[in-house]
């Protein structure tokens, strides 16, 4: 009754007794990662988050992250990170999914998304996120890539999994965060593989 999916409603397990609490935290880090390597320890720390506010996280052993998130505490995997170097007109494949960036225009009937994005003379890549990241908008501005997330209501547990495309510390694309841009000399084709 207080899981969903690979989280737990916050709300429910409060009103639980502290033993049954550290039982369905620990089934909850057991559906995840498994036990091997998760103590008592680890749990005090889920059950202190469970009183911390909404986009603060625990890592814990094997990987794991644990975000509080509204009223959810959220189990995930932590992802390794992603950096591959984009050659243009050169498909490369991702998690099942194809990425292509060109400076020509092109219908691909599988395409699902183009973006159109500003020049640089830096090497393109896909990649995950890094300190220091600046989004550039359509507009010509920078905005710290944070900042955006922030302001677009991006669960904490998706930033660090969420793939970019990036020109030095410039990103000008995401795939989890809505994207305008209005220059014509760039585009990103993503279809499945």
């Amino acid at each position: 009754e207080c899981s969903k999916g690979n989280s737990l409603i916050i709300s429910k397990i409060n009103t639980i007794e502290k033993p049954l609490l550290y039982r369905v935290l620990r089934i909850a880090c057991e559906k995840a990662v498994g036990l091997k390597d998760i103590a008592l320890e680890h749990i005090e720390i889920l059950e202190a988050l469970i009183d911390k506010p909404s986009g603060k996280k625990a890592d814990l052993p094997k990987g794991l992250t644990v975000y509080r998130e509204y009223d959810m505490l959220i189990f995930s995997r932590t992802q390794k990170t992603v950096d591959i170097a984009l050659e243009f007109d050169v498909p490369v494949t991702l998690n099942g999914r194809k990425y292509m960036l060109s400076e020509k225009a092109d219908i691909r009937p599988k395409c699902f998304r183009i973006l159109h994005a500003g020049e640089s003379d830096e090497g393109w890549h896909l990649r995950t996120r890094q300190s220091g990241d600046i989004f550039f908008r359509a507009d010509g501005r920078r905005i710290k890539l944070k900042k955006v997330f922030i302001d677009q209501k991006i669960p904490v547990s998706q930033r660090e999994n969420a793939l970019l495309l990036a020109n030095g510390s410039n990103i000008y694309w995401s795939n989890c965060m809505r994207n305008k841009f209005n220059t014509a000399n760039l585009y990103l084709y993503i279809w499945e593989d």
